[in-house]
């Protein structure tokens, strides 16, 4: 057990953060997609179904479209800045590795000093 905790999990828990995100954002693109084609309940309000009742006016009511695809791509690029940000700082060896990068750098510097 203490092999797991020390050792395995430290390492799996930045992968299980980035695909958790990415399958929120797949949830989110399919949810929208099925709403959009009318193949979801429109029980709730959704991006999807609001896009689907300004394709139907055509393009009086461009804006229904806009403005929905609009915030669905912020909101997707969110999602995966968020992952990316939480496998960053759950990342073991990266601390390490921006140590190692630091330090070089500190002694190119020296270097250019002296010279």
């Amino acid at each position: 057990m203490r092999i797991i905790l020390r050792h395995i999990l430290p390492n799996a828990v930045g992968v299980v953060a980035v695909a958790a995100t990415v399958m929120t954002a797949t949830a989110i693109v399919l949810e929208t997609t099925l709403s959009f084609f009318g193949l979801f309940p429109h029980t709730f309000a959704s991006l999807g179904a609001v896009m689907n009742g300004a394709n139907a006016e055509g393009l009086y009511h461009w804006w229904g479209m806009f403005f929905p695809g609009l915030a669905l791509t912020i909101m997707l690029v969110a999602i995966y800045f968020i992952g990316d940000g939480l496998r960053d700082a759950l990342d073991p060896a990266g601390s390490l590795r921006e140590d190692k990068r630091g330090k070089g750098k500190a002694r190119s510097s020296a270097r250019e000093e002296r010279m």
